[in-house]
């Protein structure tokens, strides 16, 4: 099969080859790995999500997804002097790496009702950041 059907740099998920302008590449420096080197940009975009918030001391955080950008971002918001952090996530396995990754409290939203729950764990105030740990949000 053909994975790069469309030259002009735009693709779907998941496609194996893509053209790019050479304005949109960087080099890495041969002492970074590739394996670092590919970690940099969802780093980037976790660092901004968590600077975007502006998480004050005590801050109440929601995090809904906790797969490899929401544990990033997760980690990132624990450095900050926050109160309580909730994470809400549907698989069992991410909701462990949660509570591993610092996560206050985990919910799995097919348990309950999440808006009864916010509200019981911030004592009626909701929370002051909302953030999603979907890599495309």
């Amino acid at each position: 099969p053909q994975y790069c059907a469309d030259p002009t740099g735009h693709a779907d998920l998941m496609t194996e080859y893509l053209v790019l302008p050479q304005t949109n590449l960087y080099r890495l420096p041969e002492a970074v790995s590739l394996m670092a080197g590919s970690l940099i940009e969802p780093l980037m975009m976790a660092m901004h999500t968590v600077e975007k918030a502006r998480l004050g001391i005590g801050s109440s955080v929601l995090l809904i997804g906790c797969g490899a950008m929401g544990q990033i971002i997760l980690k990132l918001a624990r450095t900050h002097p926050v109160g309580k952090i909730v994470v809400v996530e549907p698989v069992a396995s991410k909701r462990e790496a949660a509570l591993r990754f610092g996560a206050d409290v985990v919910l799995d939203p097919s348990a309950g009702n999440m808006l009864a729950e916010a509200l019981l764990l911030t004592e009626g105030r909701g929370f002051d950041a909302a953030l999603s740990g979907c890599a495309a949000a």
